[in-house]
């Protein structure tokens, strides 16, 4: 839904504005800024890439450089 894709847009945004940066999906914070478990992603629940940068667009005006990277660790998925 867009709005998955709404609550993580202003963070890319702010990556964007700052000269990038890395937003990891699959993992799970287990103590606060300090220790992260991966959890890893349901393969039916991708990232759509060009809808994600159609939501950007339409929030912020501009087009913006963003791309998707998978990766499993230990058989869990992340992007």
């Amino acid at each position: 839904a867009d709005s998955d894709y709404t609550k993580v847009m202003r963070d890319a945004i702010a990556f964007h504005n700052s000269y990038g940066g890395f937003i990891v999906f699959g993992v799970a914070e287990i103590e606060k800024d300090k220790r992260v478990e991966v959890c890893g992603i349901p393969e039916n629940q991708n990232i759509h890439l060009q809808k994600f940068k159609e939501c950007i667009r339409n929030y912020s005006g501009s087009d913006i450089r963003i791309q998707i990277f998978q990766k499993a660790i230990n058989g869990k998925n992340l992007e």
